[in-house]
């Protein structure tokens, strides 16, 4: 089954959204040798503060010289992913996304709209897109991920506090009850 696919080639993305809590880290087109066809693969990355519960994606190809590389690209590959992603972490390798052909040199993968799993829907129009180099999403996903460990930790600190105060209290309310029991059995 591993030399089923074989990588043709990986690429990064050639636009970047600042705003977008998810990123394309990387992506790569594979040839399926047992149906001679095409596949794409993209590995995204959840940067945000919050876990992600569905991501839009919109993927236009291009050949060596600018064109679109697969005839009637409009309105180009669409994607969904439908799956719970904690901050910090990456999805996508296991949905390969057909391909007409092995023709792309570069791909623009806009992240048109997420939804968090508290249920907020984010969108990114693509006009909001900016041409990039590359950014280099691992170290993002891991202060993302540093972050959310941090704010969790903060979180349990709180609650081992709250619960102690707790118990204080109540061990407090008992000696009080003792000791009113104590004074009437004696009186």
């Amino acid at each position: 089954m591993a030399n089923r696919y074989v990588r043709q080639f990986e690429f990064t993305n050639t636009i970047d959204s600042p705003a977008c809590p998810v990123a394309l880290e990387k992506g790569a087109v594979l040839l399926d040798t047992k149906t001679n066809t095409y596949y794409l693969q993209l590995k995204l990355a959840n940067i945000g503060a919050v876990p992600v519960s569905s991501v839009k994606v919109y993927i236009e190809a291009f050949d060596g010289e600018g064109n679109p590389a697969y005839s009637g690209q409009t309105p180009g590959i669409v994607a969904e992913y439908n799956v719970l992603v904690p901050v910090g972490e990456a999805f996508g390798t296991k949905q390969l996304l057909p391909v007409p052909n092995n023709n792309a040199a570069t791909f623009r993968v806009y992240i048109e709209q997420v939804t968090t799993n508290t249920g907020y829907v984010l969108d990114f129009p693509r006009e909001q897109y900016t041409d990039s180099t590359g950014r280099d999403i691992s170290l993002e996903r891991g202060n993302a991920l540093a972050a959310a460990r941090e704010m969790q930790s903060k979180q349990a600190k709180t609650y081992r506090k709250m619960w102690g105060a707790k118990w204080y209290h109540v061990l407090f309310a008992v000696w009080i009850l003792v000791y009113l029991v104590y004074l009437i059995w004696v009186l």
